[in-house]
């Protein structure tokens, strides 16, 4: 059955909770809100979910846009609309107003300039981590959309993804994942904070059960010039930011410390050149003396071999 023709059984029941709770959040995508949110529509399940979508007082009309599709599902689309942008204040904005409140046993992302294409996707992964309980997350494959150009998002090559494939490298497309809301510690992801909350989530989830990749095409991951990401990932205050996560992140999981620390030092390593190269000699020597300085001599890995074997490939 359709999922717009299922609307009204899940509207009309009281009786109903979610068993998905779909989380996104949204800032001046107006272009794209109307694509992401058909794309949450469009899904044929044999259960009922929520759309909880947190607009962060968007100044181009995103917000009408959610308005007119709240009004066509109320009991389906529960936003929130801010007056005041809240990122800007250094809000974590899925940890303080969308995971708090979301019903399901499972949590969808998809953030509001993302889409989702196929009408399965949730019941295909619904199905897998019912059927599998010791995954706590599972997802799938989706296309990058940058200037009209339509390319995989990431080769991915087995089903079985570990901590150290997430943390060396950036595999994971937020849209496409779903995972158990039980094993998600988000109280300790927010505590954790950092410039990229979606890496916390993943390897926060990492850490309380396995990972699955599907590799069904099933979404679209959108850059563009007003992304959070593509904004600000070069710029060296965000640098230093997800360093100062990286490191955070080595002291709360312990069992993956080597791998964190890896990646602090390989960071490090990756931004002094980066900052040589743009003419910055004083981030070139903050970046290096960051990769030098840190603590390798406890963590009894060959820290430097595997970093130069890294960068040799490329």
């Amino acid at each position: 059955m359709c999922r717009r023709e299922s609307c009204k059984v899940y509207k009309d029941s009281e009786m109903k909770e979610p068993l998905v709770s779909i989380c996104c959040i949204t800032y001046n995508h107006a272009p794209y809100i109307r694509q992401c949110l058909e794309g949450f529509l469009m899904q044929k399940t044999t259960f009922p979910f929520e759309i909880l979508i947190h607009d962060d007082a968007s100044t181009d009309g995103t917000a009408d846009i959610i308005r007119e599709y709240e009004a066509r599902y109320p009991h389906l689309i529960k936003p929130i609309y801010q007056v005041e942008n809240q990122y800007s204040k250094g809000i974590k904005i899925s940890f303080t107003y969308n995971y708090p409140r979301a019903k399901g046993k499972y949590i969808a992302l998809c953030e509001g300039d993302d889409y989702w294409t196929d009408p399965l996707k949730l019941q295909k992964q619904v199905d897998f981590l019912e059927s599998h309980t010791d995954y706590s997350m599972c997802f799938h494959s989706v296309w990058k959309l940058e200037n009209g150009n339509t390319s995989h998002f990431v080769n991915i090559t087995k089903s079985e993804i570990s901590a150290w494939d997430i943390i060396n490298n950036w595999l994971v497309p937020t849209c496409s994942v779903l995972c158990r809301k039980i094993s998600l510690d988000w109280v300790l992801c927010d505590k954790i904070g950092g410039f990229c909350g979606d890496f916390n989530i993943f390897i926060n989830l990492s850490q309380h059960g396995r990972i699955h990749y599907i590799s069904d095409m099933m979404g679209v991951y959108r850059i563009h010039s007003q992304g959070v990401t593509m904004t600000h990932l070069n710029s060296i205050k965000s640098q230093k930011a997800m360093l100062n996560q990286i490191n955070r992140m080595s002291f709360y999981y312990p069992k993956i410390r080597k791998d964190l620390i890896y990646q602090y030092v390989s960071a490090s390593v990756s931004y002094a050149s980066c900052a040589i190269k743009r003419g910055n000699f004083t981030y070139f020597i903050y970046f290096l003396y960051k990769a030098f300085t840190k603590d390798l001599i406890k963590t009894n890995i060959n820290i430097f071999s595997r970093i130069k074997q890294k960068f040799v490939k490329k």
